[in-house]
């Protein structure tokens, strides 16, 4: 983050822009300068714009969807991509509440009709995230990032022995509907699927066996992989700590996908430069962007990914939401009870 971009996206509360901007993901473009007076970020489907507003860059921002650091990249915008370009307000939520404006959105709804009734996407990006926390357990037990680092350096190694999801105990603390979807995946290749939720109610399809959350202590010595895919909460912040993560297997698998806040990180740092663990891999941090000092970028067997498990990065998710509309829409007109109704 130098050359002068920080200061163009200073202030913006975006994971996305922040990565980008370290180096770890998309395409950054600047203009002017030194130091510049204009840049933007293309991540996935975005690109974000920010300082003077230029119609070269916003040439350039070729992503489905274009978000401006101010207003006056508008006018811009449309001088170059004329009626392909369709203003709308996206209100992006995270779970945290010290960065979620919880009562704007409160406000927003309060002063709809009476009578409009609201629902949500829930559970839309299940498979997404569930592949890419499957496609960390499998690079992690075949020893990829390993041998990723003795191709990068041109040495022809065998590492030795790996491990198999074949008959494995996987731990999924957070059985939702992510958690669920792969633990269904896990059983498919043959795995013994444990799923804790803060209340049971009965059998949980994907699940081999469901307990409360109580029983973390007593499943985390036997298992051989442990997932978080836990939502941030004032119970679950530092949940898997220094205790916990002492009490698993010297060569168990740690994932967290759910919330950074879950998993004590100094104590995962410690924990792995002792020589415990097979591997672990982080889709989410606390804070996001991952400090670029943290000693968790050096650990060798330890796989980052920058908060992109979900999201609209694949196209299945986008289909989803549709059909979850449609479907809805098709209940309204029938009289029956709308799926994910938050008012």
């Amino acid at each position: 983050m130098e050359n002068g971009l920080t200061g163009l996206f200073d202030g913006w509360e975006e994971t996305m822009v922040w990565t980008c901007l370290q180096g770890h993901m998309g395409q950054v473009v600047a203009e002017g300068g030194p130091p510049p007076v204009s840049a933007l970020c293309a991540v996935g489907d975005f690109c974000f714009l920010a300082g003077f507003p230029s119609r070269t860059l916003a040439a350039q921002a070729d992503r489905p969807i274009l978000v401006p650091r101010t207003m006056d990249w508008i006018p811009v915008i449309r001088s170059v991509w004329g009626t392909r370009a369709v203003p709308f307000l996206r209100y992006a939520i995270r779970k945290e509440p010290d960065v979620f404006d919880r009562s704007w959105l409160a406000d927003c709804a309060a002063t709809l009709p009476e009578g409009v009734i609201l629902t949500s996407s829930s559970g839309s990006n299940r498979q997404s995230v569930a592949e890419h926390i499957l496609s960390f357990t499998l690079a992690l037990c075949r020893r990829l990032p390993t041998y990723r680092d003795a191709q990068r350096d041109h040495r022809w190694e065998d590492h030795g022995a790996m491990k198999t999801i074949f008959g494995a105990n996987v731990l999924v603390v957070g059985a939702g509907n992510i958690g669920a979807t792969y633990a269904a995946m896990c059983r498919g290749l043959g795995a013994h699927t444990i799923g804790l939720k803060r209340t049971v109610n009965g059998p949980i399809a994907g699940f081999d066996e469901v307990f409360s959350i109580d029983h973390l202590d007593d499943l985390l010595p036997q298992a051989d992989v442990v997932v978080l895919v836990l939502p941030h909460s004032a119970q679950t912040v530092g949940l898997m700590d220094e205790g916990r993560l002492s009490l698993m297997k010297e060569d168990a698998i740690l994932i967290s996908s759910g919330r950074g806040s879950v998993l004590d990180q100094e104590a995962l740092a410690r924990t792995m430069k002792g020589g415990r663990l097979w591997g672990a891999a982080l889709d989410v941090t606390e804070p996001e962007p991952l400090p670029t000092d943290s000693p968790l970028w050096d650990i060798p067997n330890l796989i980052i990914t920058p908060h992109v498990a979900g999201g609209m990065r694949l196209e299945l998710t986008r289909r989803v939401c549709i059909q979850m509309a449609q479907d809805n829409l098709r209940r309204y007109l029938a009289g029956e009870p709308l799926k994910n109704r938050v008012r």
